[in-house]
């Protein structure tokens, strides 16, 4: 293959930072590096990184009328440059209603950056330099994005459902007769297909597939997390600066607790307002099971009483959580079994990978659940009733952290008598609760 085709090595990018620092011209850089010129314009205007440091005893002002501005006291002359013109204060920018973004010419046209200039240890504008080391981690991490997660978005995905469900799981077909009957409506190969299903992004299962339940099962491949499309604006510096911008927003912690691998799990609701904490049990773990009991509840309560209760919504990168946009909006369907409209409800954001602290008081919370199911016991004995039984003993357990008060009377206190009946929730008495499984025998 010829170079012009292959990835930029590490020791190419230095080779390119050290020529542009020496002011060589883009083409002859090209020509040394045996690369296209067009190629070599969009590695540095891609990966250049922006600095907005200020030289020792200098500042950063981005005015293009930098030089010939007077204007004085734009912030009221509270700031310490009092006397003297705001072009000398960094803040002028963001008060003077005349401020033109300077462009400098170096980074409109080659090179693009500031490295190789003459002047930049002297210029008071925002910079742009190409750092081989920076570039080179840059484009590694689009890299490794671009090889991450399925790529279908969920409106793509609902279609294929409603296609491929009735046929798989109602009348028995194959995956390859449906497949090789509808090609047309598949942007992805037989093969994929069967990937998807093994990631449980449709309501078929592989227990549908009567063929491939007899097969040995193969290797546990790598884990899969959530796309990281979903977690675009939902990631936990996001979810910071959402309760920055709305202080006293209650919090509500999503979880998912496993008793015997492959089985039935609980899904785990906890409001850190109140320190109550709701289960659900869960036939199969996976998105469409969370996606359910959140529109059953959405059902039970209405829509205010539910945007009330679940604001917002931190969770895991668990699988079962992939599908932000059904679970933070109530869909509404046409005839067709199509999207029709979508209702705002809540706003979902993930924590940060391998990062249990960030939802420490939820995970600890577990342990109520283990007094009552030791880990490794299946869920599958226990029936729904079973588990509101115990969601009530829990929560009317006393707590010294919340100045002995139970969970539920602090929730009730919060949201109401009407909304705690509606989730089934009654205080028990304190002397009649139980901590241990035989309360659900």
């Amino acid at each position: 293959m010829s170079q012009h085709y292959t990835q930029l090595t590490l020791h190419d990018r230095h080779l390119i930072e050290h020529l542009l620092n020496e002011r060589t011209p883009l083409n002859k850089i090209a020509f040394t590096l045996q690369r296209d010129p067009s190629g070599l314009r969009r590695e540095i205007k891609k990966y250049r990184s922006e600095w907005k440091k200020a030289n020792q005893g200098s500042y950063l002002n981005d005015c293009a009328q930098f030089k010939s501005c007077q204007k004085r006291f734009l912030c009221g002359g509270s700031c310490t440059f009092r006397g003297r013109p705001c072009r000398s204060c960094s803040l002028c920018n963001t008060h003077c209603d005349d401020f033109q973004l300077l462009t400098c010419q170096r980074l409109v046209r080659a090179p693009y950056v500031c490295n190789g200039c003459a002047t930049r240890y002297h210029c008071k504008h925002t910079k742009q330099f190409y750092f081989s080391s920076l570039a080179h981690d840059q484009s590694q991490g689009v890299r490794r994005q671009s090889r991450m997660g399925h790529g279908y978005t969920p409106t793509q995905l609902q279609r294929l459902e409603t296609l491929i469900v009735p046929l798989i799981k109602n009348q028995s077909q194959s995956i390859h007769h449906v497949y090789t009957h509808n090609k047309d409506h598949f942007p992805m190969s037989e093969r994929h297909l069967y990937t998807l299903i093994d990631r449980g992004l449709f309501q078929v299962r592989n227990l549908d597939l009567p063929l491939k339940v007899r097969f040995k099962l193969r290797k546990k491949g790598m884990e899969r997390k959530v796309e990281p499309q979903c977690r675009h604006g939902r990631t936990y510096q996001d979810f910071t600066q959402y309760l920055m911008d709305h202080p006293g927003t209650p919090v509500v912690e999503m979880d998912t607790v496993e008793g015997r691998k492959g089985e039935s799990v609980l899904l785990t609701l906890y409001f850190r307002n109140c320190s109550l904490q709701l289960f659900f049990k869960r036939d199969i773990n996976t998105s469409y099971s969370v996606i359910d009991i959140l529109n059953h509840l959405y059902t039970l309560l209405g829509h205010d009483d539910f945007t009330s209760l679940f604001p917002c919504i931190l969770t895991d990168n668990g699988t079962e959580f992939s599908n932000a946009t059904w679970i933070e909006n109530h869909l509404v369907f046409d005839e067709e079994g199509l999207i029709q409209c979508q209702i705002p409800r809540t706003k979902l954001f993930y924590c940060d990978p391998k990062s249990p602290e960030q939802k420490a008081v939820c995970e600890r919370n577990h342990e109520f659940v283990r007094r009552f199911i030791p880990k490794g016991v299946s869920f599958d004995s226990y029936t729904p009733n079973h588990i509101q039984i115990m969601t009530n003993h829990i929560n009317s357990y006393k707590r010294p952290k919340i100045k002995m008060e139970s969970p539920l009377s602090i929730f009730i206190a919060h949201y109401g008598v009407s909304i705690a009946s509606a989730l089934g929730l009654i205080e028990i008495p304190p002397n009649d609760i139980y901590l241990n499984a035989s309360i659900l025998k």
